[in-house]
């Protein structure tokens, strides 16, 4: 599965992202609770505040983005502008994500639950998914800022 497989796969983890995303707009307070959103989040759910929704939304939009870039880095749709910049940024910031939690567990045990070893889990292959996409395919994502066609 070398190459635009990798990119499609990540893609759709990315759109599943943006689904999980959507459930605290459905569900509520609860759902931000099982999702660990933070206290603040919770509080505003609760009081019947917009805000955490639209929050949810924003941060669905981003993951949607995400899944476009990676459909774009595989060829399966037109080509996005700066994919040879985003698309790696993306591996970045999964990745980065996922290391997040060495540095937490040393001065924030105690914020260490199951759920938080789930999304760095999850995280650390949403980034080696995109990193070796990216790798397979460079080429091409790279032709892409030169106005070159595949």
């Amino acid at each position: 599965m070398k190459g635009f497989g990798l990119l499609v796969v990540s893609a759709v983890m990315n759109f599943v992202v943006t689904a999980f995303h959507f459930v605290p707009i459905v569900i509520g307070p609860e759902a931000y609770r099982v999702g660990r959103a933070g206290e603040d989040m919770i509080s505003m759910s609760e009081a019947g505040s917009i805000v955490p929704d639209l929050i949810s939304f924003g941060i669905a939009c981003v993951f949607f983005v995400f899944g476009l870039y990676a459909l774009s880095g595989a060829g399966k749709i037109r080509r996005l502008p700066f994919l040879s910049v985003i698309l790696p940024s993306v591996a970045a910031i999964y990745t980065l994500r996922a290391l997040a939690i060495i540095p937490a567990y040393f001065f924030i045990p105690e914020e260490i639950v199951l759920i938080e070893v789930i999304y760095a889990i999850a995280a650390f292959i949403f980034g080696i998914f995109h990193i070796l996409g990216i790798k397979y395919n460079w080429q091409n994502i790279r032709l892409h800022n030169r106005g070159k066609s595949n």
